[in-house]
């Protein structure tokens, strides 16, 4: 029984080190390709989250705990404007590409990426010794 404890408190141990390493790791690689728009949005996302979350847990607070959740109404047959047609059915316009302002997303993609490399810093060779 003592045995079995102290393995137990080693996994522990070793799952929080690996864990914390990973953590190391991901920080690492964010210093040494720190990108301020990035960070920045990361940012602006995590507030949006909290702020989703308690907004829902204040509408669970609110919710008297009797009252069961409202069941959202079936809506009926859905009309010809969301039918996909397809074959001969399908409009020239989806068929050929008569759209001149086309931008293939590879392109796109690869010129983010660029901009993304410009503007990326490493963090820890500009403030190497500066660290505690």
């Amino acid at each position: 029984h003592h045995d079995s404890q102290d393995k137990i408190e080693a996994s522990k141990l070793r799952l929080h080190i690996c864990k914390t390493e990973r953590q190391l790791t991901h920080m690492k690689q964010r210093l040494l390709h720190w990108d301020d728009v990035a960070e920045q949005q990361q940012l602006v996302e995590q507030e949006r989250q909290q702020k989703q979350q308690k907004e829902q847990e204040q509408e669970e607070a609110a919710q008297l705990p009797h009252q069961k959740k409202k069941k959202k109404k079936k809506k009926g047959r859905l009309g010809p404007e969301t039918w996909k047609l397809r074959g001969a059915a399908r409009p020239a316009q989806e068929v050929y590409d008569f759209d001149t302002r086309y931008v293939d997303p590879h392109i796109q993609a690869h010129e983010e990426a660029k901009r993304k490399a410009k503007r990326s810093r490493n963090i820890l060779a500009l403030y190497k010794g500066q660290f505690g």
